[in-house]
């Protein structure tokens, strides 16, 4: 499957600042951005109870938050229906 040319890679920088995605399902991921820290890195696995990364204020962001967004086929989505 080709991502959008929008799509963030698995984790980096950028106007998210540090953030992770992990690819769940092909059409599926979740991303957490605006970490102080990465807990993983590029091409890892992370398994349940791992950490990713730490909750910070990095990147267009104000105030220390995590932003949880879910991606269908490369396009946020409303998370509530994943939770």
């Amino acid at each position: 499957m080709q991502r959008p040319a929008a799509w963030p890679p698995p984790a980096g920088w950028g106007g998210y600042g540090l953030y992770t995605c992990i690819q769940h399902t092909a059409s599926k991921a979740t991303c957490y951005a605006h970490q102080s820290r990465l807990g993983t890195r590029t091409g890892a696995t992370v398994r349940r109870g791992e950490i990713m990364g730490y909750v910070g204020n990095t990147g267009n962001s104000f105030g220390d938050h995590l932003h949880f967004e879910v991606r269908i086929n490369g396009q946020p989505v409303n998370p509530l229906a994943y939770l």
